[in-house]
């Protein structure tokens, strides 16, 4: 038995008033003899004892009419299998416990004490018996208003369809019936139950019109199912229920998977909602499901050749086997390769490997498609987004342009970055570099089509250079210090911006001698920590070991701000530091590419590393396009990732392509036309910061291809911006289940198998989950206020009478 207010259960001490009062008004009687009185000794204990048995069962009277008054406002409810024996068992328990108590504190002869002893102790024999021995049931009570919240399985596994009508369409239908068919002032709520849990209402409502016309517009996620998050959820929104009667009704189907999380985690979970049904629908014996499951690349496209190796995983998930099955690969919506594949037992998988060479730089949409026959479509296709990162582009600022050209270490960064081969009139390098005498910096008017600057060995900057690079590096944009032997020192030192000092240190005396002996200095290959140098270690083919130098810069914090040092010599030095200024970063490595003082341009890791760092200070990451189902997506895109469409047509046709990229202005919103895996279209918020686009595509439950088109001011293109919602393919799997398995889950799980529509029919009008018994102590507590008042009235009455 349960209370809706529990907390008026504390009002039951105040059983103990009445035992006080009566305690107080007991008199203690000194015995004094008396000859007179002798002869009316026998007459008065006789007297006494009557007086002491009214007492006690007006106290008695008084104890129960406190205690199920009580009770009555703590509003206790049973199940229906309870019934009646629950009053009984309340009833004499109570009547128990106030014997008891009287025993112990009001009796003082034993053999009274012994009396009301065994009595309690008949009384609670009587409770046991009462909820034990014999349950009769209340008679069913029906048409009785309640709260009920609909939970349709949305998962590809009800989107099977048999006699021209699928799993969900099933269960929309009945659950149409069902609330149609709900008593006055029900109230009815609607759950999705997808990869998440889809609210068709966040809370209940009286209007159940509203509620059938909801039902005809839910359709399914597609996905894996969440039943136990959708149970939870129905039980989070009957708690807001003003009915007492309260139901959760679950439409799925009877494959295996969904119900072992059920399982796995509503069985542990002793203090559920008792009042959930669920309605099982059943799937095909004998169907053949053959899906694909899984596809995954390389990220991101590493190499000159942007080519990616794909894994295409094929599962049949079906009961019989599967021959012929044609997949197909497409990229960018084109096929470009078809392969058929032969038979494919039962529960077994297969996996296709292909290299795929993708054309161009930007964002690539690579599918992969089953064709057959097949119970589920819904599955035979799955996507990914492959991203080839744009051309980073560099300046290269020479400041030894007096030197032959084999002397210069602006010539081996440049030939390190980009060697200058070409195809088709486009490049193939991670980026494109263009070299400028330190001289000729003052003729650029903007570093707007940088997106990396290096200055190798400049000794010193005019004045507004200095400037325009450092509000260049606050912007977002990469700087990148070859400190060779010309560099100036006081001018490093003395180089800061508005928002702070540009150099990560205090650059300090050059060493062209290490010791005594004219030992060189390498790099401590250990000490590397910096991330383009973690990717190059990590892999373990380098030659950074080989490296050695006979002269380096030494650099020190500044006012007690501790360096960043991504790599150290080791002789303890730092060999590359790093800072950061404004939204931009800064690189500083204690050496330049000289033949003359170093053997870096011979080491094959100075080409990898030198575009590893351009990448890294040019902040070109792989955008995050494939995200998982959720309530509130919210997609960040840099412009650097964007190809407009006009430049992509100039590639697909085998025309050159110019360095034109998309810069907006920041800081304004616009709207966006989203395109979701079925085809429909929604509109969307998207704010355009200086360097990225965020989209709020608010919640996608649905698996596929999602397609954001976004016209920008100023720009005559518009924007194709592709992201995927991933898949769980669990529900690929059609193992059936027994249905007594399913019955045993749900027995575990306290859900109750609803068999056919008519028990539907019983679950929306019929036996009430809990039965309230306040009435029935309010009446036992009118039955106690008259008890007392008749006892009052003849003790009074046969007072009078025997009063001379």
């Amino acid at each position: 038995m349960n209370f809706l207010n529990v907390t008026a259960l504390f009002s039951l001490s105040a059983i103990v008033v009445p035992i006080l009062l009566h305690l107080r008004k007991r008199r203690t009687v000194r015995v004094q003899s008396w000859a007179a009185m002798r002869f009316v000794r026998q007459s008065l204990a006789a007297q006494r004892r009557g007086l002491t048995i009214e007492h006690l069962v007006l106290l008695i009277v008084r104890c129960l009419m406190l205690s199920v008054f009580v009770m009555a406002m703590a509003r206790p409810h049973v199940d229906p299998s309870v019934g009646v024996s629950a009053i009984a068992a309340v009833f004499f328990l109570t009547l128990s416990i106030c014997l008891a108590g009287m025993a112990v504190a009001l009796v003082s002869k034993f053999r009274h004490r012994l009396l009301l002893t065994a009595l309690a102790a008949g009384c609670a024999l009587s409770a046991w018996s009462c909820t034990v021995l014999h349950r009769p049931e209340l008679p069913v009570v029906l048409n009785q208003p309640r709260d009920v919240v609909i939970v349709i399985d949305g998962s590809d596994s009800m989107t099977y369809r048999a006699d021209g009508q699928s799993g969900f369409e099933r269960a929309v239908t009945e659950a149409k019936l069902l609330v149609s068919q709900l008593p006055g002032q029900s109230t009815a709520a609607t759950l999705v139950a997808g990869p998440i849990v889809i609210p068709d209402d966040a809370s209940l409502t009286q209007n159940l019109r509203t509620v059938s016309d909801r039902l005809e517009t839910l359709m399914p996620t597609g996905g894996n199912s969440s039943l136990p998050p959708a149970i939870h959820r129905a039980e989070e929104i009957l708690k807001h229920g003003l009915n007492l009667r309260k139901q959760i009704l679950v439409f799925s189907d009877d494959q295996l998977l969904p119900w072992q999380e059920v399982e796995d985690e509503l069985s542990k979970d002793a203090q559920r909602f008792s009042g959930t049904y669920a309605r099982v629908l059943p799937l095909p014996r004998n169907c053949q499901n053959v899906a694909v499951t899984g596809i995954s690349a390389e990220q991101p496209i590493e190499g000159f050749g942007r080519q990616a190796n794909l894994q295409i995983e094929v599962f049949n998930g079906g009961t019989t086997p599967a021959e012929d099955v044609t997949l197909r690969l497409l990229v960018d919506e084109k096929e470009i390769h078809s392969v058929t594949l032969p038979g494919i037992e039962c529960g077994s998988r297969t996996s296709i490997e292909y290299p795929c060479d993708l054309q161009g730089q930007g964002i690539h949409t690579v599918s992969a498609i089953c064709d057959g026959d097949a119970c589920l479509s819904a599955d035979n296709r799955i996507d990914c987004i492959l991203y080839v990162p744009a051309t980073t582009r560099v300046l290269i600022v020479d400041g030894t342009p007096s030197l032959e050209v084999a002397d210069r270490a602006a010539t081996f960064a440049r030939l390190a970055i980009d060697p200058g081969v070409e195809d088709e009139g486009a490049s193939t390098t991670f980026a494109s570099a263009t070299l400028v005498d330190a001289a000729l910096l003052k003729t650029i008017d903007s570093l707007d089509a940088y997106d990396v600057v290096i200055l190798c060995d400049v000794p010193r900057l005019p004045e507004d250079v200095s400037n325009q690079i450092a509000a260049f590096v606050a912007n977002g944009g990469g700087l990148m210090i070859l400190a060779g032997r010309h560099i100036d020192r006081d001018f490093y030192n003395e180089w800061v911006s508005d928002i702070g000092p540009v150099m990560p240190g205090v650059l300090g005396e050059r060493s062209v001698s290490f010791g005594e002996e004219f030992v060189p200095v390498r790099f401590d290959v250990a000490s590397a920590n910096h991330p383009p140098l973690k990717t190059l270690t990590e892999r373990g083919s380098h030659d950074l070991a080989a490296f050695y130098t006979t002269a380096a810069w030494a650099l020190e914090k500044r006012n007690e701000v501790e360096l960043n040092v991504g790599l150290r010599f080791d002789n303890g030095w730092p060999g590359l530091t790093e800072s950061k200024l404004g939204e931009g970063r800064i690189l500083f490595l204690a050496v330049s590419p000289d033949p003359l003082e170093n053997n870096l341009t011979t080491c094959t890791s100075f080409p990898v590393l030198m575009n590893l760092w351009t990448r890294y200070l040019s902040s070109v990451r792989p955008p995050e396009l494939m995200h998982a189902p959720a309530y509130s997506l919210e997609a960040e895109l840099p412009y650097t990732c964007i190809e407009p469409s006009t430049i992509r047509e100039r590639r697909e046709n085998g025309q050159p392509t110019g360095p034109d990229k998309v810069t907006p202005d920041a800081g304004f919103e616009s709207d966006a036309e989203l395109t979701q895996p079925d085809g429909s279209l929604r509109t969307v918020k998207v704010v355009h910061h200086k360097k990225h686009l965020a989209c709020d595509a608010g919640t996608v439950a649905t698996p596929g291809l999602y397609s954001l088109a976004v016209r920008v001011p100023k720009h005559s293109d518009e924007l194709k911006l592709p992201f995927v919602v991933t898949a769980n393919r669990t529900e690929s799997d059609l193992a059936i289940a027994d249905i007594n398995r399913i019955r045993e889950i749900a027995r575990e799980s306290g859900i109750t198998l609803v068999d056919s529509f008519d028990d539907i029919q019983d679950v929306a009008t019929g036996i009430p989950e809990r039965v309230e018994l306040w009435k029935y102590f309010i009446l036992a507590a009118l039955s106690l206020i008259t008890a007392e008042s008749g006892l009052l009235g003849w003790r009074t009455r046969r007072y009078s009478e025997v009063t001379p």
